[in-house]
C-alpha cells in the first residue's frame, strides 16, 4: 500500500514538471502579429463565420474545429485573440501530458519517458509558431490528435480511432492519411468488418467537407510538383533549403542505434509510416508552395519518429548514469532552438553515453573475470 501511495506521488511530480514547463514556454513565447500572407488571417475571417467564403482559401476554411471552439470562447467573453491564445497554449500544455501518459502506458521508465517527453515538445523551432503566432492553433492541435490516433490505433480500439479520425479531418487535411490508415491497420489486425464501414464513413464526411467548401482542386493542386523539381540538384537544394535533416538532430543518436529497429518498427505499424511519409512528402512535392513553411508541415509527422525512439527504448537497460545524463540533454534540447547549440548538445550526449557505456562494461567484464 506506501508503495502504490509513493509511486502514485511520484507520477504526479512528473506530470507537474512537464505541465509547468510546457505551460512556461507557452506564457514566455513572444507574441508575433499575423503575417499578411499567412494562413492566420482565414483563420481570424473563420471565427466569426464558418460558412463558405469565396475569399478564404479551401483548404483553410476546411479547418473548422478551432475556429468553432474560439467562438465558443468568445461568445463567453474572451477576445479573438485571448481565444485563440487559449487554445494554442492549452494544447500544447495538454500534448505534454499525453506524451507522458502514453509513453508510460507502454511501461517507460518514468526519467526516460519524461525525457522523451521533452524532446519530443521541442524537436524543432517549427514546434513554437502556434505559441507566437496564436492563430495557427490548427497547427498545434495535430499533434495530440496525431498522438491519440497512433495509440488508440495500437490498442486497437477501433470506435475511439473512427471517434477521433472524424474530429481530426475538422482541423487538418493531413490527418485524415492518419484517421484512414490507422482504421485499415485495425482491420488488418481484428478482420473486424465495422473497420470498413468506418472507413466509408469518414471517407465520406471528408469529401463532403471538400465539397462544400470547393476545395478539390487546390487540394490537388498541392499535391504536384512544378517541372524544375524533376532534377537531382533540385532536390537536394531542397533538402538544403528546406532544413529537413536538422529536424532530426536531438533524435539522431538514437535514430542511429535503433535504426534496424526502427524500421522493424516502422514495417509493423505501417499507417504510421505512411502518415510520417505523406506529412513530410507533400509539402517536399510542392515545395515551390509551402518554402519556408516547409518544417511547419513535416514536423506534424516526422515528430512521431521521436515518439517511436521512446518506445524503442523501452528494450534498453537505462542505467542511473545514462537516466541523468539523458534527461540533462533533453531538458538543454527543450530550452534551446538554434541549430549550432543542438548539435553541439548531440555531439556531446553521445560522447557522454558512449563513456559510460564504455565503463559499465568494462566492469562487467571484471565482474565476471573476478567470479
Amino acid at each position: 500500500m506506501r508503495w502504490q501511495v509513493k509511486k502514485e506521488i511520484n507520477e504526479s511530480v512528473f506530470y507537474v514538471l512537464i505541465l509547468g514547463l510546457a505551460l512556461l514556454r507557452a506564457l514566455t513565447s513572444k507574441i508575433l502579429p499575423c503575417p499578411a500572407d499567412f494562413d492566420c488571417n482565414s483563420y481570424i475571417q473563420m471565427a466569426n463565420s464558418i460558412a463558405y467564403d469565396e475569399h478564404i482559401l479551401p483548404h483553410h476554411a476546411m479547418r473548422i474545429l478551432p475556429a468553432l471552439l474560439a467562438k465558443g470562447l468568445m461568445i463567453l467573453g474572451m477576445s479573438l485573440h485571448t481565444a485563440f491564445r487559449l487554445l494554442s497554449d492549452g494544447t500544447y500544455v495538454l500534448f505534454g501530458g499525453l506524451i507522458f501518459w502514453v509513453l508510460r502506458q507502454y511501461e517507460l521508465k518514468a526519467w526516460v519517458a519524461f525525457a522523451f517527453t521533452l524532446l519530443c515538445l521541442a524537436p524543432y523551432h517549427a514546434m513554437r509558431i502556434p505559441l507566437q503566432n496564436v492563430y495557427q492553433a490548427c497547427d498545434i492541435m495535430t499533434y495530440p490528435l496525431s498522438l491519440l490516433l497512433f495509440h488508440f490505433s495500437l490498442q486497437k480500439k477501433i470506435r475511439w480511432v473512427f471517434a477521433i479520425a472524424l474530429v481530426s479531418i475538422f482541423v487538418r487535411q493531413n490527418l485524415l492519411v492518419l484517421g484512414e490508415f490507422s482504421l485499415l491497420y485495425c482491420f488488418w489486425q481484428t478482420r473486424r468488418k465495422e473497420a470498413l464501414g468506418y472507413i466509408l464513413a469518414l471517407t465520406s464526411a471528408y469529401l463532403v467537407l471538400q465539397w462544400y467548401y470547393h476545395a478539390f482542386s487546390i487540394v490537388t493542386h498541392h499535391m504536384i510538383p512544378d517541372a524544375s523539381f524533376f532534377s537531382f540538384s533540385h532536390i537536394l537544394w531542397i533538402i538544403e533549403d528546406s532544413k529537413i535533416l536538422a529536424i532530426l538532430i536531438p533524435i539522431a543518436p538514437f535514430i542511429i542505434i535503433y535504426f534496424k529497429q526502427g524500421l522493424l518498427f516502422f514495417c509493423r505499424n505501417w499507417h504510421v509510416a505512411m502518415y510520417v511519409g505523406a506529412s513530410a512528402g507533400q509539402p517536399f512535392l510542392a515545395y515551390h508552395l509551402t518554402g519556408n513553411n516547409y518544417a511547419r508541415l513535416a514536423l506534424q509527422g516526422l515528430w512521431l519518429i521521436f515518439l517511436a525512439a521512446g518506445f524503442l527504448s523501452k528494450g534498453s537497460k537505462w542505467s542511473n548514469s545514462l537516466v541523468i545524463l539523458f534527461v540533462t540533454y533533453a531538458l538543454a534540447i527543450y530550452f534551446s532552438w538554434g541549430i549550432p547549440q543542438r548539435l553541439l548538445y548531440m555531439g556531446l550526449f553521445s560522447v557522454g553515453a558512449l563513456f559510460i557505456l564504455l565503463i559499465e562494461q568494462r566492469a562487467k567484464t571484471r565482474e565476471l573475470a573476478s567470479a
